[in-house]
């Protein structure tokens, strides 16, 4: 299970990474923030892209995220609102 959480907490990352390489920095920013600790026993995270972003990298974020970590079982939600995406994730072991 620990290698899957390791994967879980650093997906994101690497995705917004992606996005951060190819967006124009002047259009906006995007943060990505793992918690591996966040919570007792598992794993909890966010990734939110501020105004002014892509519109459409957003949804495809949320989107390309949300299928790798569904390999680990996550709970995953996102919401997209006024141009600003945000993924909230979690994994708790049992």
């Amino acid at each position: 299970m620990a290698p899957c959480l390791n994967r879980y907490a650093l997906c994101i990352d690497e995705v917004v990474a992606g996005l951060w390489d190819t967006t124009p920095k002047k259009e906006g920013l995007f943060d990505s923030k793992s918690y591996p600790k966040g919570v007792i026993g598992g794993v909890t995270g966010s990734a939110s892209c501020v105004p002014g972003t892509n519109v459409e990298n957003c949804k495809k974020c949320l989107s390309t995220a949300k299928t790798s970590l569904d390999e680990c079982k996550s709970v995953t939600s996102g919401s997209f609102t006024n141009d600003v995406c945000t993924m909230w994730y979690g994994q708790t072991l049992k």
